[in-house]
C-alpha cells in the first residue's frame, strides 16, 4: 500500500501552531517584565521563566513554568501537561541543576532538586490545591510527576 504523501505546509503548520503560543508567551513575558503573561487561568499559581542549560547542547533554553513560592524556594512540577514522558527541562536539570528564573522583572540564579518524597506529599496538596489541573495530569499517565525545587543561589 503506498504512504501517504506529506503536505509541507499541513506539517509546517502543525509544528507551528504547537508552539507559537508557547514561544509568544516567553516572549511576551520578557518583554514586559512579566506583566503580560504571569498568571495563568483556572488556578491561583503565577509563572516563572526557567532557564537551563541543555544536557546534550549545552544551549540555554527558557521555559514558562507556574510555580508556588515556598519561603524563598519556587517549587515547579515537571508534569509535561500529563504525558507519559517529563519535559526535557527537568532532564536537563537533572544533568545541570545551576539555573535561572525570572520572576516579572527579577532575574535569580537558582539550584535545582528534585523533592524528597515527604517534601513531595507536603508540596503536592498544595499545588493541586492552587493549580487544579494538576490532578487532572495524574490521571493522563503512571509517571509520578517530579517536584522540582529550586533554591536561589
Amino acid at each position: 500500500m503506498a504512504q501517504p504523501s506529506k503536505n509541507i505546509f499541513t506539517e509546517f503548520s502543525a509544528r507551528f501552531s504547537k508552539f507559537t503560543p508557547y514561544r509568544l508567551h516567553r516572549l511576551l513575558y520578557k518583554l514586559t517584565g512579566g506583566a503580560f503573561g504571569n498568571k495563568m487561568p483556572g488556578g491561583n499559581l503565577n509563572v516563572l521563566l526557567l532557564t537551563s542549560t541543555g544536557r546534550k547542547s549545552g544551549i540555554q533554553r527558557t521555559h514558562p513554568l507556574m510555580y508556588y513560592q515556598d519561603g524563598a524556594d519556587f517549587v515547579i512540577v515537571a508534569s509535561n501537561s500529563g504525558a507519559d514522558k517529563p519535559p526535557l527541562w527537568y532532564l536537563n536539570l537533572k544533568s545541570c541543576p545551576e539555573a535561572t528564573v525570572q520572576v516579572r522583572d527579577m532575574t535569580e540564579a537558582v539550584v535545582a532538586r528534585e523533592a524528597s518524597e515527604e517534601e513531595r506529599a507536603r508540596l503536592w496538596l498544595i499545588l493541586t490545591k492552587e493549580q487544579p489541573i494538576f490532578k487532572s495530569y495524574e490521571t493522563f499517565t503512571d509517571r509520578t510527576m517530579p517536584v522540582i525545587i529550586l533554591h536561589p543561589r
